[in-house]
């Protein structure tokens, strides 16, 4: 296609990593020195620049929704910020370091949960609006967590490593 614009990144900042938001209204970049930008996907007018205050951006998602990017740094930080102010919602960090070798953040597709693979092999399911745990799993070991859906119900997730990615799939059991 058609080249519409071209943007310089501030300062020596080079692209890590390119999403559209789901509407493909916005286009949002993470780059090598830590910074998340969004530009409107038709002008390439720059909305927003928010500084992670770490390393490189090295994974980033958007919800379904469009409300909320999700990234993570090489430190092992993970970062919630509003998608249309560019406001921090919350930050979480991940002990042993996120690895990109199982895959990348991955949101839920009711935007509800967030799922990140750690160094250490170890899986987390983070609330995608609070970041607060809502179960971490190490494959390796067996075993399921568990944790309470609407209505009395248990959730028990399921999470496997296939092929370099991460497949993560909920059964609702009745309790």
């Amino acid at each position: 296609g058609d080249r519409r614009w071209v943007r310089d990144l501030p300062g020596k900042a080079q692209v890590q990593v390119c999403r559209a938001s789901p509407d493909s209204a916005s286009v949002f970049v993470g780059t090598a020195d830590g910074n998340l930008c969004k530009f409107a996907a038709g002008t390439g007018e720059q909305s927003f620049m928010w500084s992670t205050g770490d390393s490189a951006v090295n994974s980033l998602t958007v919800d379904p929704h469009g409300a909320t990017i999700f990234c993570s740094t090489g430190t092992g930080s993970v970062h919630a910020v509003d998608a249309a102010s560019g406001e921090p919602r919350w930050s979480y960090k991940v002990e042993k370091g996120l690895t990109e070798k199982h895959g990348r953040l991955l949101v839920s597709p009711d935007g509800s949960t967030l799922y990140l693979a750690a160094v250490d092999g170890m899986l987390h399911a983070l609330c995608a609006s609070s970041g607060a745990v809502k179960w971490s799993l190490d494959p390796r070991m067996g075993g399921e967590p568990e944790a309470k859906a609407a209505g009395g119900r248990r959730l028990s997730p399921s999470a496997l490593l296939r092929k370099k990615r991460l497949a993560v799939a909920a059964v609702l059991l009745l309790v």
